[in-house]
């Protein structure tokens, strides 16, 4: 950047300000989506469980879907985000 455009710039390793993690369990946190547009509309109720897996546990996502009105195909592109946030 110095050559091209004259500009200063401190290169490295890029460094983390702090890192976050779940200390307790959430047992039950219950969320209820209502949207109303002229069809038959959507609704949805979803209930999310968050608990430490201990120090190198990773991730894990487990499945309790009921009723089987949501398509396979949309559940894997659901976890991704999961990790996210």
């Amino acid at each position: 950047m110095l050559r091209e455009f004259n500009v200063d710039a401190t290169v490295g390793k890029p460094q983390v300000a702090y890192r976050e993690t779940i200390t307790q369990t959430v047992e039950k946190s219950t969320y209820t989506h209502k949207k109303q547009t002229g069809g038959s509309g959507q609704y949805a109720e979803v209930t999310i469980a968050i608990e430490n897996t201990g120090p190198g546990g990773g991730y894990e996502f487990v499945d309790q879907i009921t009723g089987g009105r949501i398509p396979k195909e949309y559940i894997p592109r659901w976890t991704p985000a999961s990790r996210r946030r």
